[in-house]
């Protein structure tokens, strides 16, 4: 077979894996089952699906993942505090719970985070009679089905910034006025028993808007701070072993070139890092026209940092949200100009050193986007700045087949790759089962977009089963084809293959 690197000295980079998917299915046509890794190939290992609606109400999402389950808050109206949660990693949605309503009162800064053993919502409380404003948390013990009293932290802040939990221990960033009408400070506002008990940093934070993103034994903030020349910012990263009482290590992560650079977040995981931020040395400025957005990334615990990467195709960014989890990192940022700004995504599956093409939501006039990962998808919400309607977009990770025999790997159901591959213009599609299911398949083109359904929601017995799909009238390149099995207990498989089309 031929080697990748001898392929791509002769053709372009998207000929070159197609030839070497071509080479792989001629050689192995044999019956086989089906193990998985993650793939970054023409298609970059992702199905993006359309956008939806998930409610017609006002923005300002916040989502979080915490395996199979996909959690789900917002601002909506002043007096509720709205909650829904997926546990099909957001093929299904519950219904909204409305977790209180206080009269003479309202929430914002909703955020919501996952532990292994707790699930925490966190919001700004404003008290409407008296004008001052708390954090408060509520607590669920069994993710989110139902919930406890509310927690308040801490009254008369500013305002608050990202909260990150690992286990029993809490680290968020506030800006607080500690006499009124005197100078803001930002701290850190630390728990380690869960948020029965809160202490507040001394040590001071030279800048202002502290992100912070727990990880290995050290807790990471990033921030704009003022640099060189005057009023032109920088974004600061400090590190921390005793959650803001001292710092280890404070450094620009920003070029420091008077360029500007504002608008940071962060997400840590073990000793992987991964900062982004608006900044204008890659062109655009610091309006609704917006800057390129930049990621750095750290996989010694914030010691060492690799070169900043720009994410942006055009710059346009304005505002950008991160999450990592394992070696994929997912980015998503709101920009364009006054008339046609969206929300994009972009996805790297080596730990941030190298990213898929950059995917355009398609809705226009959106913002406020975050995104989320779980095992097998990348979720990504944001609001419509008229409307008030609360999108999703859901970014299915395919993966490569690695061919290995039937009987070393037990599994209720095996997708077999089709054959002929490459075809011209009809091929058949395999799957074997184990038990009583009923089977979905359905074509992808190698956009994400559905083309065509072979079997919607049909009962098969337990067997051996092939189904036939002629695209006669489709163009030649790469597709996807995903079944989806769900026995009568309930339980949800979904496995996926790619076939190539050559007219």
């Amino acid at each position: 077979m031929l080697s990748t690197r001898y392929i791509s000295s002769l053709f372009t980079c998207a000929i070159a894996k197609i030839a070497r998917f071509a080479s792989l299915t001629l050689l192995l046509n044999i019956p086989f089952c089906v193990s998985y890794t993650y793939a970054q190939d023409t298609a970059c290992g992702i199905i993006w699906h359309e956008p939806v609606v998930l409610m017609n109400d006002r923005g300002l999402p916040q989502i979080a993942t915490e395996g199979n389950i996909v959690h789900l808050t917002w601002s909506s109206g002043y007096t509720k505090l709205p909650y829904m949660r997926s546990t099909t990693e957001g093929e299904q949605w519950s219904e909204v719970m409305e977790l209180w309503n206080t009269p003479r009162s309202h929430a914002s800064h909703h955020q919501i985070i996952p532990t292994s053993q707790s699930l925490y919502l966190f919001y700004q409380f404003v008290n409407d009679s008296t004008g001052k404003d708390y954090i408060q948390f509520i607590k669920s013990s069994n993710k989110g089905l139902s919930w406890n009293l509310p927690n308040q932290i801490f009254p008369e802040e500013l305002s608050k910034n990202p909260v990150t939990i690992n286990d029993d221990t809490i680290a968020l960033g506030i800006n607080y006025r500690p006499i009124p009408g005197y100078v803001i400070l930002p701290v850190i506002a630390s728990s380690t028993t869960g948020g029965n008990s809160w202490n507040f940093s001394t040590d001071t934070i030279l800048g202002f808007v502290p992100v912070c993103a727990l990880g290995s034994g050290a807790l990471h903030v990033v921030m704009s701070a003022t640099g060189i020349p005057l009023l032109s910012p920088e974004i600061l990263y400090w590190k921390s072993t005793d959650l803001g009482f001292s710092w280890t290590k404070k450094m620009f992560l920003s070029s420091h070139d008077g360029a500007g650079s504002s608008i940071a977040t962060v997400a840590a995981e073990g000793n992987n890092i991964i900062a982004t931020w608006r900044d204008t040395k890659f062109g655009g400025c610091f309006s609704s026209l917006g800057c390129g957005i930049v990621s750095r990334r750290s996989d010694s615990g914030g010691e060492q940092w690799y070169d900043d990467q720009l994410l942006t195709e055009i710059q346009n960014g304005i505002t950008s949200d991160v999450a990592i989890q394992g070696n994929i990192v997912a980015s998503t940022w709101s920009g364009g100009n006054d008339v046609e700004y969206e929300v994009y995504a972009r996805v790297s599956f080596d730990g941030g050193k190298t990213y898929c093409p950059v995917h355009h939501t398609g809705v226009p006039k959106t913002g406020d986007a975050k995104i989320a990962i779980s095992p097998n998808a990348i979720h990504v919400v944001f609001s419509h700045a008229i409307t008030l309607k609360m999108y999703y977009v859901r970014g299915e990770i395919v993966r490569t087949s690695v061919k290995e025999p039937i009987e070393n790997i037990p599994s209720n159901i095996v997708l077999q790759q089709n054959y002929p591959n490459p075809f011209n213009p009809q091929t058949a599609i395999s799957f074997k089962q184990s038990a009583v299911s009923k089977i979905t398949i359905k074509i992808f083109d190698m956009f994400g977009k559905e083309v065509a359904i072979l079997i919607n929601n049909k009962q098969y017995e337990a067997g051996k089963y092939n189904v036939d799909w002629n695209a006669e009238e489709f163009a030649s390149g790469m597709y996807f084809y995903r079944l989806t099995s769900v026995t009568n207990d309930g339980k949800q498989t979904i496995l996926t293959q790619k076939m190539l089309l050559m007219k």
